[in-house]
């Protein structure tokens, strides 16, 4: 069988192409044109009759043939495939031979490895990071570094033994030579504060608490009992997260002199006793049920920076004795989220908080309400601080984003403002108001309002009116891509604000941004 289609000239060795030959030359076809073509019909005692039927047996013993050859060519080049992956995997380990990190020291290596895998927790079930199983040298160098064996996640489950538990963290707590001890603990399952093996963790744990650095526990209300034995022995507690439900306090981290960081997720904040005067971070998700309780929990908080809240459902009113809000003069970053629970439990929670060094503000929220209250409170809030950084607003379906925008520009004093629209009916609806609203407006310290806008449209119409024709032309503003499915009616507007000053030299610019969303699918809107 050749299948060569190139040959060479003796002479002058040019290449030429020949005929391709057939894989299989020594098959026959004998020609049977006379009868189909006569529709002819040979007698069965014709010589001819006896021919065609020799042709027909030998033709399917020919296909059987050329089956049973095609089989062993697919079984040729499936071992061939088999044999090409051995040897490229054998080639690329002998490569690796040679590879550069190889040449590195082990002090160099060992940074690398600090980098890439100092916040990665152990595997409940494996006793050594998998760097550790490359080779004997990688092996060697990560049991040397500390900082790998600082950092474990016990979860706890009946079916694994006890000794798989305790391995993994006496191996951790031996490696990690002392250092501050970070873990997650989490054995969420019935009778746990009774169970061997929770008890033997937790025992192990607290015989360590002086190096406690960073905890999660996620374990029924009886088991935080467990963990009294701490109290007055966490000197290095940095942060502390706690899920779950309990009926009574807990104070084991009481007098923890570097505790900066508390997270609470379904745990109310009044039952927390820690130096609530230190925290700087604090992170709350359904923990409370009544603002007061929340005015009283920040009222403790003289030094936070960063607030984070996630409002649960339910009605929360606002009490009638909380008369002025509470001053978090630390405060840099508040963040205010609901997916389900009244829009005047948002409206609510940022009535009770001022924050001066404000520098980022984001309050989300789904609900189907008016949401005016909304608009009005982060309107005062802004007023209030410097706002340098960024202010996000994302709102539901309910409320125009033209009418928002509108309303929020007109009440943050700016010198110059940029918008982005997705979708450019929403720019020519947002200009039609604001123009209405805003006509012969003067802000504060008579800065007069005068075409402030800079506007781009990222929706399928990039023809839009007249109307904002001129202030289309320039599209290195905004970087961001449309979704195909999904589209938003965004408006993402850039402001500058001036502080007040009596004198107009004084006047100090800062820069910010608003974002509003009308998040809602695409179906049955073709343009």
């Amino acid at each position: 069988m050749n299948m060569d289609i190139h040959q060479k000239c003796p002479y002058c060795h040019h290449v030429i192409e020949k005929a391709l030959e057939q894989p299989f030359s020594e098959l026959s076809y004998p020609p049977s044109t006379y009868f189909t073509r006569q529709g002819i019909v040979p007698d069965t005692s014709s010589a001819e009759h006896d021919a065609i039927i020799n042709d027909i047996s030998c033709g399917k013993s020919q296909i059987s043939d050329i089956d049973e050859r095609i089989g062993r060519l697919q079984g040729i080049l499936q071992e061939l495939e088999k044999e090409k992956k051995r040897m490229k995997t054998y080639v690329v380990e002998r490569q690796t031979i040679f590879a550069p990190i190889r040449r590195l020291p082990a002090d160099v290596l060992g940074e690398i490895f600090r980098m890439v895998a100092i916040d990665i927790m152990c595997d409940t079930k494996t006793p050594l990071p998998s760097i550790s199983y490359v080779s004997y040298f990688w092996r060697s160098v990560s049991i040397e570094l500390s900082e790998l064996w600082s950092n474990v996640t016990i979860v706890l489950e009946p079916r694994l033994s006890r000794r798989n538990y305790e391995g993994v963290l006496e191996t951790c707590l031996s490696r990690s030579n002392g250092r501050p001890f970070s873990f997650e603990l989490h054995a969420d399952f019935w009778g746990v504060a009774r169970d061997n093996i929770f008890i033997a963790v937790v025992d192990l744990l607290l015989s360590h608490s002086r190096r406690w650095k960073n905890i999660f526990l996620k374990i029924p209300i009886q088991a935080h009992d467990q963990f009294l034995r701490a109290r007055d022995a966490v000197p290095l507690l940095e942060s502390v997260s706690l899920y779950g439900e309990r009926p009574s306090p807990i104070n084991w981290f009481e007098n923890a002199p570097e505790l900066r960081t508390l997270r609470l997720k379904y745990m109310p904040s009044p039952l927390i006793r820690c130096p609530w005067d230190q925290i700087t971070t604090l992170h709350l998700d359904g923990s409370y049920t009544l603002v007061k309780s929340l005015y009283a929990t920040l009222t403790q908080t003289s030094n936070l920076q960063e607030l984070d809240i996630y409002v649960s459902a339910g009605r929360v009113q606002l009490p009638s004795d909380i008369t002025h809000p509470v001053e978090l003069q630390h405060l840099k970053k508040l963040s205010i989220r609901s997916n389900s629970a009244p829009v005047q439990n948002v409206g609510s929670i940022l009535s009770i908080i001022s924050a001066t060094s404000l520098d980022e503000l984001v309050v989300t929220t789904d609900n189907g309400v008016n949401k005016k209250e909304i608009i009005d409170r982060v309107i005062s809030l802004v007023k209030g601080s410097m706002a340098r950084k960024r202010l996000t607003v994302t709102l539901g379906d309910d409320y125009s984003v033209g009418e928002a925008l509108t309303h929020l520009l007109l009440e943050i004093p700016g010198a110059d403002a940029a918008l982005q629209f997705e979708i450019s009916t929403c720019t020519v609806e947002f200009l039609e108001a604001f123009m209405v609203k805003s006509k012969h407006l003067t802000l504060p310290d008579g800065i007069q309002l005068y075409n402030p806008f800079r506007i781009r449209s990222l929706g399928c119409q990039e023809t839009i009116r007249d109307l904002i024709v001129a202030t289309s032309n320039n599209p290195g503003l905004f970087k961001e891509e449309v979704s195909l499915d999904i589209r938003r009616q965004r408006g993402k507007l850039s402001f500058q604000r001036f502080l007040n000053s009596s004198q107009i030299s004084d006047r100090k610019l800062y820069e910010g941004e608003i974002h509003i969303t009308h998040a809602r699918l695409l179906i049955n809107e073709v343009e």
